[in-house]
């Protein structure tokens, strides 16, 4: 190392350390002075003679009080049709598809997962099929024709392309 690095190494050295001893040297908070007065009676008996002291002592208190307060609140009922809400969504990526038998990445499978209902679903747990819109299902002695029987408590919604209406 030159004389000259070993200089100017020494130089910030010692600012640094200037530094710190005078971060040290700040002033400290002042201590705060409370007044308490209180007057006190002590009865003293000294070699047969009774001696009364009266000291008087100042005592500065500060009550908060906690009231509770009862309010009554009209809750409005909610109307029977939610309004719109928008989903922003942060995919990542654009779904290359949204038909459910063609995705097989993970955005494709995620969205579809999230639009469309199944007669079926998988058990978390066991990974077992179980019924979802489906009560119970019937396969053929073939195996290619499966009837399933749909729960009574489904909501339909009928789309009229003609006037763009849903029932």
């Amino acid at each position: 190392m030159s004389s000259n690095a070993k200089r100017i190494l020494l130089l910030a050295l010692l600012v640094a350390a200037l530094a710190l001893i005078a971060a040290q040297c700040g002033a400290a908070p002042t201590p705060e002075t409370v007044t308490v007065v209180q007057t006190v009676v002590v009865t003293k008996e000294v070699q047969g003679e009774t001696v009364t002291v009266v000291e008087t002592v100042e005592v500065q208190k500060t009550v908060e009080v906690v009231k509770e307060v009862v309010t009554t609140v009209e809750v409005e009922k909610p109307s029977p049709l939610a309004d719109r809400v928008t989903l922003d969504w942060n995919l990542g990526t654009e779904p290359p598809t949204l038909d459910p038998s063609l995705a097989t990445d993970t955005t494709s499978v995620d969205v579809t997962a999230n639009l469309f209902v199944g007669l079926t679903q998988f058990d978390p747990v066991t990974g077992e099929v179980i019924p979802y819109l489906a009560t119970d299902w019937e396969v053929s002695d073939d195996g290619l024709e499966w009837t399933f029987h749909l729960r009574d408590d489904i909501p339909w919604v009928h789309y009229d392309p003609a006037t763009g209406e849903t029932t």
